[in-house]
């Protein structure tokens, strides 16, 4: 067991304006890019929860990291997924007395983590809201501008969310295992009067998937390659939040998923018809899962 596997931060009276746990949900994580990840924001909070999803955990690899002193390591010892995962992130900080929680991907890597969580923090002195950084696969990409714009939704990576906002709304919605648990964050709190807001001061090199190419009828063709899993997930959650929500943009995000399955099914030679049955399975879990929320 790690040393510090029953590590707990001492109890607190009340809560401090500034005080946020960060949690990073990892996956057999590329080491070297988690440390990236990790080092871009360590020094601006309180404590980090890492949360090992690998199957029997991956201690060894994670080691450099769990002899932090600001680090807590947890792991089930089995893949529960992300929601499982944030959910007691948010328990955990609300009993230790976190006013904030930033919650990422094991691969993902701040630039100027600093002023996007001054900016955020000034947000929510004068209305409680999620915010989410903007975030593209390169900082080519980044837009040369900054404050705050109303979006539909933010994804989870990067996130920065008081704990007083989850403990409203319920925290995260264990329905959703990987994908689509922060749509259905964003939109819940929105139907109950919460907004999801881009902060552009601060970016997020973020990967979506796996990027491919491949040559086909005479010509380069580039796509995203999702796991069957991811793909299963991915359509199946977008659909059933459409029952759900009835949020005008979700049919052009189920039709840009299904496009990008259909494309990995036509060019890519690696699990074809996994995710061609997943694309399907996806649709009939979207039409016709119960959900009980």
């Amino acid at each position: 067991m790690p040393k510090n596997e029953n590590v707990v931060l001492s109890p607190s009276s009340s809560r401090l304006e500034s005080s946020v746990l960060g949690v990073v949900i990892v996956y057999h994580p590329d080491v070297e890019l988690l440390k990236e990840n990790v080092n871009a924001f360590i020094n601006l909070i309180d404590k980090l929860l890492i949360w090992d999803n690998t199957p029997n955990g991956c201690v060894n690899k994670l080691n450099e990291f769990i002899q932090h002193d600001k680090v807590v390591y947890k792991s089930a010892g089995e893949n529960i997924g992300i929601s499982k995962a944030l959910n007691y992130a948010w328990r955990y900080a609300d009993k230790e007395g976190f006013n904030y929680l930033l919650t990422m991907d094991q691969d993902s890597v701040w630039h100027d983590f600093c002023k996007f969580k001054h900016r955020v923090m000034e947000k929510n002195e004068k209305e409680l809201c999620i915010c989410g950084p903007c975030a593209y696969t390169n900082l080519v990409e980044r837009p040369l501008k900054s404050g705050f714009e109303t979006f539909r939704w933010q994804i989870t990576s990067g996130m920065l969310i008081k704990i007083e906002l989850l403990n409203r709304i319920g925290g995260y919605n264990e329905s959703f295992v990987v994908d689509c648990v922060d749509i259905e964050l964003c939109l819940r709190a929105k139907s109950k009067g919460f907004n999801s807001y881009y902060c552009y001061d601060g970016f997020l090199v973020q990967q979506y998937g796996t990027p491919s190419k491949t040559m086909f009828l005479g010509k380069e063709r580039n796509y995203t390659f999702y796991s069957p899993f991811r793909v299963r997930g991915i359509i199946g959650g977008h659909i059933l939040l459409y029952r759900i929500y009835k949020h005008p943009d979700l049919p052009r995000e189920i039709r840009r998923f299904t496009k990008e399955a259909l494309k990995s099914v036509a060019y890519s030679r690696h699990k074809r018809l996994g995710v061609l049955f997943a694309l399907l399975k996806g649709f009939y879990d979207g039409l016709f899962k119960k959900y009980n929320f």
